[in-house]
């Protein structure tokens, strides 16, 4: 059994990078982005016009680069990060935020898919004077990782570090601590946490810049890589390994402390994909078939199961199946399996 990994970026042609018809953002500070399940790019910041349009803090584009006129927040403060959810929600948060599109509103807000606001998700970031949110993960549970600068998420005490249940009520029984904001969150295949931020104690242990928490908010004992008080990203690759990017010595990159784990096999008719230790935790699959690796047969959405993905009822004769299966990772990375 062979894998492969193949990484896309729809944004820039290696041929020529800026031949893509993207619009043209004049004066823009622009502080997130995210891909959704759909390929449509979510972007955030401070947006003062596009291609000639409104001032706004969050739109969407097609992957045509076209604006979509559905999505377009315009916020009293500002907005720092942006996180799109499987169902095609989608998460904000930031800071000094009182109204959004004319409405009452807080940091931390998540819009319909159609760019209508959700008006059942309101959860309280405080101190209201500066409670900001500077990062946003969603896992593969739909729970949703909080990281900033506050002291008390939806009326519970949790310092720059906590996380919501998927219907925005807090998870009480997750509750570790970050020292200063905490501006950057990853999550792995295992459920651990990779947490980025301005401190140098995480869960009231020394840790500069970036530390690791198990599923439950502890912290992972075995995870110090010493980068520095000032993280401001963080990606897991692939492989297992950790970029850090951070606002005074550039990136960095570390080995995990546990081999990455990805298996793609047959369980009778049903095609499952396990994910494990250190590889970064997926929030929606697409599994693929293919005869000769190049054109592909889309054979369904993959469920959540356990650590991984699983597609039942696959419906494929044993000769078939030893060409190439495939399964899609969600937005931009795929794994191929050729057996």
């Amino acid at each position: 059994m062979a894998f492969g990994l193949a990484w896309t970026c729809p944004l820039v042609s290696a041929a020529n990078p800026v031949a893509d018809p993207f619009p043209f953002f004049e004066g823009a500070f622009i502080s997130s982005l995210a891909i959704q399940p759909d390929g449509e790019l979510l972007i955030s910041g401070s947006l003062i016009s596009i291609d000639g349009q409104t001032a706004l803090n969050a739109v969407r584009l097609a992957d045509d680069g076209t604006l979509d006129p559905c999505l377009r927040v315009s916020v009293d403060g500002y907005v720092s990060v942006v996180a799109a959810q499987p169902d095609g929600r989608i998460l904000a948060g930031g800071g000094f935020i009182t109204r959004i599109n004319g409405v009452p509103g807080s940091n931390l807000f998540r819009m319909n898919p159609d760019g209508s606001r959700d008006a059942s998700f309101t959860p309280a970031v405080e101190p209201l004077d500066h409670g900001a949110v500077g990062a946003l993960a969603v896992q593969p549970d739909g729970r949703i990782l909080v990281g900033g600068d506050f002291q008390n998420l939806d009326g519970e005490p949790h310092a720059n570090v906590g996380r919501l249940n998927a219907d925005g009520s807090v998870d009480s029984t997750f509750n570790p601590s970050a020292e200063h904001g905490a501006t950057a969150l990853a999550v792995q295949a295992d459920g651990r946490i990779l947490v980025g931020g301005d401190f140098s104690r995480l869960d009231g242990e020394p840790r500069y810049g970036v530390g690791r928490l198990n599923p439950d908010g502890s912290l992972d004992g075995l995870y110090d890589p010493l980068a520095e008080p000032m993280v401001t990203v963080v990606l897991i690759q692939a492989d297992g390994k950790a970029l850090i990017g951070t606002g005074m010595s550039g990136l960095f990159r570390f080995e995990n402390t546990d081999p990455q784990e990805d298996t793609l096999d047959w369980e009778g008719d049903a095609l499952v994909w396990t994910q494990g230790n250190s590889c970064p935790a997926a929030t929606g699959t697409v599994f693929e078939y293919s005869d000769d690796a190049e054109n592909w047969t889309f054979l369904g959405k993959g469920a959540a199961s356990g650590t991984g993905w699983r597609l039942e009822g696959v419906v494929m004769r044993k000769a078939r199946r030893s060409g190439c299966a495939a399964m899609r990772r969600r937005p931009n990375q795929a794994l191929r399996d050729g057996r």
